[in-house]
């Protein structure tokens, strides 16, 4: 699935413009995705679990977490021209190229920006004050 919503977002960026940085956009986006379900998972372990928001959301804490999730994409895409033997499978093989993928990575996409939003809402509702220490 991550190689398929790769290979959509590559598709999508190739389709908007062809200057050649298609792999360099769909990792960014990919990067950014992988960020959003990072900090995602951090605010609903906030709110689960009452924890001081300090010392989750501190700024070691999300920068390690972004260059983790740079790093891993970056090794799983971009190392030795990856993303070239991944276009080229889907390229190859017309069964994914069916409506069904495209809404499933539609979906999926969806689903991190609306659970976001959501943790996010749910974050501003818990009254903070009684979980001071």
């Amino acid at each position: 699935m991550y190689k398929f919503l790769f290979y959509k977002i590559y598709c999508i960026f190739k389709a908007i413009n062809e200057e050649g940085w298609e792999h360099i956009k769909a990792l960014i986006a990919i990067n950014a995705l992988g960020i959003m379900i990072c900090i995602d998972f951090m605010i609903w372990w906030i709110i689960i679990t009452k924890n001081d928001i300090n010392l989750v959301f501190s700024d070691v804490n999300i920068s390690i977490t972004a260059f983790t999730v740079v790093i891993i994409n970056y090794r799983f895409f971009l190392h030795d021209q990856k993303w070239k033997n991944i276009v080229k499978e889907f390229e190859d093989n017309p069964n994914y190229n069916n409506k069904k993928g495209n809404l499933l990575a539609a979906l999926f996409v969806i689903g991190i920006i609306v659970s976001m939003v959501l943790s996010f809402y749910c974050f501003s509702q818990v009254e903070w004050a009684l979980y001071d220490s």
